[in-house]
């Protein structure tokens, strides 16, 4: 996730501890995951009217559409980038992490593309796909 996984960073920083952020896409630096014409008061009810006045399979093609994800405020990208110019964090974006095995001594090893990292442990801060046809 966006806002939930760097928060979750920010913790793990502060504690002292070296982070490495995964993301399956690359973080976006934004305020919000939609537009802001959505609660924007100048033209929401409008937004809202023409999205109420679709059929169902156009609302659900219009929400996959206008959500982005992964979206997280100036505030704290700058203290993302602080903390990778710092060296303490890492950002990994665009791949798919696969479990290997677990070491010994309880370590995780862990597939990132074609490189194998390990950690102390792993913290799943990610969003949800939400299913919007439910």
């Amino acid at each position: 996730g966006g806002l939930t996984a760097v928060q979750v960073a920010q913790y793990c920083l502060r504690s002292g501890r070296k982070v490495v952020l995964c993301s399956r896409r690359p973080l976006v630096e934004r305020h919000f995951d939609i537009d802001t014409c959505w609660f924007d008061r100048r033209s929401a009810n409008l937004q809202i009217s023409e999205f109420y006045h679709q059929s169902e399979a156009e609302r659900l093609t219009a929400l996959k559409e206008v959500r982005g994800g992964g979206s997280v405020p100036p505030i704290y990208m700058n203290d993302v980038r602080k903390w990778q110019a710092s060296g303490e964090l890492s950002v990994l974006d665009g791949v798919e992490p696969e479990y290997m095995e677990s070491t010994a001594d309880g370590r995780v090893v862990v597939a990132m593309g074609k490189d194998e990292m390990t950690f102390d442990f792993i913290i799943l801060a990610c969003g949800i796909k939400p299913d919007f046809a439910a």
